[in-house]
């Protein structure tokens, strides 16, 4: 059985050979965390932006539709645009 001393001989003689390899992995690995960040908080802006711009038009949508459809009663009138005025900007 090898001792201690010389399976860290072994070691470091490995390291030391194929530090240039390690290096490299080491800035692979750095360069796809950063670069797979980017991505996702691209993706994610999207799908938020996405997701605003569909509330924003549905609530248009039903504001219209609720106006539209209720122009007589004045209590409902008055109560879309509340809403519309405080929840759709």
């Amino acid at each position: 059985m090898d001792t201690i001393k010389e399976t860290a001989g072994k070691a470091k003689d490995w390291v030391v050979e194929h530090r240039w390899d390690i290096a490299s992995a080491v800035v692979a690995l750095g360069m796809g965390c950063v670069c797979g960040k980017m991505i996702g908080k691209t993706i994610a802006n999207a799908m938020e932006g996405a997701y605003h711009q569909g509330f924003q038009r549905g609530c248009d949508s039903v504001a219209l539709g609720l106006a539209a459809s209720n122009k007589d009663n004045p209590e409902v009138l008055g109560a879309v645009l509340k809403f519309t005025s405080e929840h759709c900007k």
